[in-house]
């Protein structure tokens, strides 16, 4: 019995103080808690924004991309020119094909 009176007056004293500071301690949270959820969905909308505006000029709004040009290439002979064709497809890829749904994706993933 002595031990149970302890613990009841142990947790009354408890209880007395949370009582007294808990409301104060949780309002404190939920306002730290509201600013940061806040500051996160305001630094994601430029993000969101941005992906609506590439997919709007990606399908031909606000100026869209131009069509695509075929050109005929000659294949590479040795190493340096696969080097430079490499480079000049990523290039060529980046600059010709910004207006396909791969890379549409790309952007999208990369993005997230």
């Amino acid at each position: 019995r002595a031990e149970v009176t302890s613990l009841s007056s142990n947790l009354d004293s408890i209880f007395k103080v949370f009582d007294e500071k808990g409301p104060a301690i949780f309002d404190s949270i939920a306002s730290v808690w509201t600013t940061i959820w806040s500051i996160y969905f305001i630094c994601l909308l430029p993000f969101c924004a941005f992906q609506l505006y590439y997919g709007f000029w990606a399908s031909g709004w606000f100026g869209g991309p131009k069509p695509i040009e075929n050109d005929e290439h000659e294949p590479p002979t040795g190493f340096m020119d696969r080097c430079s064709v490499l480079c000049r497809s990523c290039g060529i890829w980046c600059s010709n094909f910004h207006d396909t749904s791969c890379c549409f994706w790309s952007i999208i993933i990369f993005m997230q």
